[in-house]
């Protein structure tokens, strides 16, 4: 098992929107190392998302087996990687996907 990032490494480059949001969704740094580390990387609509799913639970259990804790945890960055912007939960991986527009002429 890796050691923990320490909240230090963190707090240089986690905007105040982000650790407000920590604070109140109960994120801990551990599932933000964990989602930079092991979570699944997307570019969407210009920032950079990881997420910790559970696929990428079961790819990493004999590395890390907390990733199972840690389920659902997203951590959206800047697009170069530079800041973390916020975090949230969200178990329902469906929702991620974008809804077609109907046009109507």
């Amino acid at each position: 098992m890796m050691h923990d990032v320490r909240w230090e490494e963190l707090e240089e480059v986690t905007t105040d929107h982000a650790r407000k949001r920590m604070n109140q969704r109960g994120i801990t740094t551990a599932a933000i190392d964990l989602a930079l580390r092991y979570g699944l990387a997307d570019y969407r609509n210009g920032a950079l998302r990881y997420t910790i799913g559970r696929k990428e639970s079961a790819r990493y259990r004999d590395i890390e087996p907390r990733l199972v804790r840690y389920h659902g945890v997203h951590v959206v960055c800047a697009s170069d990687g530079g800041q973390i912007l916020t975090t949230y939960r969200n178990k329902n991986f469906a929702r991620r996907k974008h809804k077609r527009t109907q046009f109507t002429s």
